[in-house]
């Protein structure tokens, strides 16, 4: 799809291994019109690691605990700390069997090891973590280097 993007490092470009240290990482990207005003919303499909099931209608897909994805509800919200370091908030807009579709009006880098906190009164287990990440229509690939935090 146009708004996933994968940004890799020219080395991996060039089909290169990875070095140690570097990550996966696909950008999620909301369609804009020409005043910047977010026409179509950045779309992710979580679902259970243990479940390979496709992204249909998302800019990628990203695999979390099972029992984590089974207590979302739409309307919910999902804060995360993306790969720049930047806070994203994104709203549950689906829920399928073993699965969720979460939109965002931001760009997010989304990586491997990012962590999912829902927004919930009273959770005794509000976080998840990222444990696979693909974009759609393809795999996502190596990035740069990213900060050590």
């Amino acid at each position: 799809m146009k708004g996933a993007q994968t940004v890799a490092a020219h080395t991996a470009r060039r089909g290169a291994p990875a070095a140690p240290g570097r990550a996966e990482l696909v950008k999620l990207k909301p369609r804009r019109d020409d005043f910047g005003r977010v026409v179509v919303p950045a779309r992710v499909w979580l679902h259970d690691a243990d479940d390979g099931d496709a992204a249909p209608a998302a800019e990628a897909a990203a695999a979390v605990d099972g029992r984590w994805l089974a207590r979302l509800a739409v309307g919910e919200r999902i804060d995360l700390l993306d790969a720049r370091a930047a806070w994203r908030r994104l709203t549950v807009v689906e829920i399928h069997a073993g699965a969720a579709v979460l939109e965002c009006e931001r760009s997010v880098h989304l990586v491997a090891s990012t962590r999912l906190r829902v927004l919930r009164q009273g959770d005794d287990q509000p976080f998840t973590t990222v444990v696979a990440l693909a974009a759609a229509g393809g795999t996502s690939r190596t990035a740069a280097r990213l900060p050590q935090g």
